[in-house]
């Protein structure tokens, strides 16, 4: 039996695939809506580590294939990602269950480098016994945001979007300004939206 070799953009989307599903598992007990979004808990706290990692590993496998050196932390992540995409700290997505939208990089405009999800993820490496509540379903889901969109990038940058399976967590809400693609500049031929093909929902807003 012949075998298709994957590509590693589909290796990190099917594991940012398994994340989101288990992410998934906890609207059964716990509901995707705004009252809930402080309710910190260990399953949380994994949720939110494991996508920071992977979203650590995506952006500097995306490096790797743009030839972009030095993108070690997250300023240097930063860096790259706000000349690639258009208007990086304004994208919102929107949950496909529930009526929740989420902006992972909002205030990447500003001089500041931080993220709120990013700082919860290292209080949690170093801090885990001090800082429970930083394992929230509020960072557990914007550190997805966050992957998801890294992952768009990546699948950009090596020409595979369409290897990707769907998602059911996420689409693309809203870009800033008069804009029809994700991406920006040269490093793309086109822009893509989601991966829910024939839901295209760029017009929405918030």
């Amino acid at each position: 039996m012949e075998s298709r070799k994957r590509h590693p953009t589909e290796i990190h989307w099917d594991y940012y695939l398994a994340l989101e599903e288990d992410f998934l598992k906890s609207a059964r007990y716990v509901e995707l809506s705004e009252q809930h979004l402080d309710v910190h808990s260990q399953f949380f706290t994994q949720s939110l580590i494991s996508a920071a990692s992977e979203f650590e590993s995506v952006c500097k496998a995306t490096a790797n294939e743009l030839e972009i050196e030095g993108v070690g932390n997250i300023a240097a992540i930063k860096k790259m990602l706000v000349p690639i995409m258009s208007s990086v700290e304004s994208c919102s997505l929107w949950l496909m269950r529930g009526d929740l939208s989420v902006r992972p990089f909002a205030g990447w405009d500003q001089e500041s480098q931080k993220i709120g999800w990013w700082d919860a993820y290292n209080d949690l490496k170093h801090l885990r016994h001090k800082k429970l509540e930083r394992g929230s379903m509020r960072n557990a889901l914007y550190a997805l945001g966050g992957l998801y969109i890294a992952n768009l990038v990546l699948a950009n940058s090596t020409n595979q979007y369409d290897r990707l399976r769907s998602n059911e967590l996420f689409q693309i809400r809203k870009m800033a300004g008069d804009s029809h693609d994700l991406f920006r500049g040269n490093y793309f031929q086109r822009g893509c939206l989601s991966l829910n093909r024939g839901e295209d929902k760029q017009g929405t807003t918030d």
